[in-house]
């Protein structure tokens, strides 16, 4: 997209900093992902004043112009909202931005139907699961993460750990090495602990440890989503997806937290190797779907028509699809699609990197209307990470008697 400066104008609202931010002029951090957060944190503290949201949009007109420009609308609803005028110059220039970035994007859309390998199918047409689906050993699982992992045991925590670190790796966020991972599980996470295999992306140990963190913090959410089905909306889609991405956002190439696609205005598919190019939801259509998706599963809960793992294997079918976000939705999806397992007391989901090639043809087979590989490979999955969780009670063991002796 060609260069656009933002003129302000003569807006008051918009260039004189607010009273509740102080006489002296603020000091702006230097890089862009610092700016973001600094005004970021400022706007929670203070509210989303016009001032606050056009200084948050600048320098995310380049790395995310859809965002960049949902920020400047709301800074002139929220001058509209207050009753105070804005000049013509900054409506004008949001109005060129915004005639720019709806040419960038129908420049993007000339990509034919058929020319995908799975074209998008909304939720309401995609297939169903028999609502009895299990999986080989479910009974194991279940009574195994019962009596060996009660909430918030050692194990417990030992388990989410588990899911956090695997979460990561199967989508490429960052790979430890297997005696690192190990470490974290068994003791916790920390940056010491933190030792990266030579093939992963991001190589900062305290970058790593703080996205391991973020991502526990997202899987706290759904407990209340278990406790009473009808907080699953696509607002706590949102919250658990800027936890998740919070500090992963900046790595690589820039991923609005909690922003969907029907906002960043991002055209996704997914490359699916052998089985070809996948399509996802079309960005104008990713809220109503999002919202279509949780009002169904909110449905099914209540009901309980639907077994556990036919919910899960569904519902991680509907959110895969969908693709909310511009990125960061395999983590999301895994995440919710752990509601209907853990209310029927199964553990979260938990899919090793090991597992990865199978755990891929399985969502492509549950498209096509064959859900048992993906809940086979939920189930492989959730019973490996008990076994991990409760293996490390020995080398616990003998850690603290190593500790002891010296």
């Amino acid at each position: 997209m060609a260069t656009w400066t933002l003129n302000l104008g003569h807006s008051p609202i918009l260039t004189e900093q607010p009273d509740f931010l102080g006489k002296e002029k603020l000091r702006e951090p230097l890089t862009a992902d610092d700016r973001m957060i600094f005004w970021e944190r400022l706007m929670e503290r203070h509210g989303r004043h016009p001032y606050l949201l056009v200084r948050y949009a600048l320098p995310l007109q380049l790395r995310c112009p859809g965002q960049a420009l949902a920020l400047l609308e709301e800074a002139q609803a929220e001058s509209a909202l207050r009753d105070v005028a804005i000049s013509p110059e900054f409506v004008a220039s949001v109005g060129d931005f915004r005639r720019r970035i709806e040419g960038s994007v129908q420049a993007r859309e000339t990509i034919p139907d058929h020319a995908f390998s799975q074209p998008w199918v909304p939720v309401i047409r995609l297939p169903l699961p028999t609502d009895d689906l299990l999986c080989t050993g479910h009974a194991r699982v279940q009574s195994d993460w019962t009596h060996c992992c009660p909430k918030q045991s050692e194990r417990f925590q030992r388990y989410l750990r588990s899911v956090a670190i695997e979460t990561n790796h199967i989508e490429g966020t960052f790979l430890l090495r297997p005696e690192s991972a190990r470490c974290i599980i068994r003791d916790g996470v920390s940056t010491g602990r933190v030792n990266v295999a030579p093939r992963s992306v991001i190589r900062d140990r305290k970058t790593i440890a703080t996205i391991l963190n973020d991502t526990l913090s997202a899987y706290d959410l759904l407990y209340d989503v278990i406790e009473d089905p009808s907080k699953f909306t696509p607002e706590i889609v949102c919250a658990a997806h800027r936890r998740v991405m919070l500090t992963a956002r900046f790595e690589g190439r820039y991923v609005p937290a909690g922003v969907t696609r029907s906002i960043t205005r991002d055209m996704v598919g997914i490359n699916s190797g052998e089985d070809g190019f996948i399509q996802c939801c079309p960005h104008e259509e990713v809220d109503q779907e999002l919202s279509t998706i949780c009002e169904l599963t909110r449905g099914y809960l209540r009901s309980g028509r639907m077994g556990p793992f036919a919910l899960s294997t569904w519902l991680h079918l509907a959110l895969a699809r969908c693709h909310p976000f511009n990125d960061g939705d395999g983590r999301i999806t895994r995440l919710f699609a752990s509601i209907p397992l853990i209310k029927h007391g199964y553990p979260p989901i938990l899919v090793p990197m090991t597992d990865k090639a199978a755990y891929f043809k399985a969502i492509n087979q549950a498209y096509k209307g064959d859900f048992g590989p993906l809940a086979e490979c939920f189930g492989r999955g959730m019973q490996a990470g008990i076994n991990v969780a409760c293996e490390e009670d020995s080398s616990a063991s003998v850690a603290d008697s190593t500790s002891h002796a010296t």
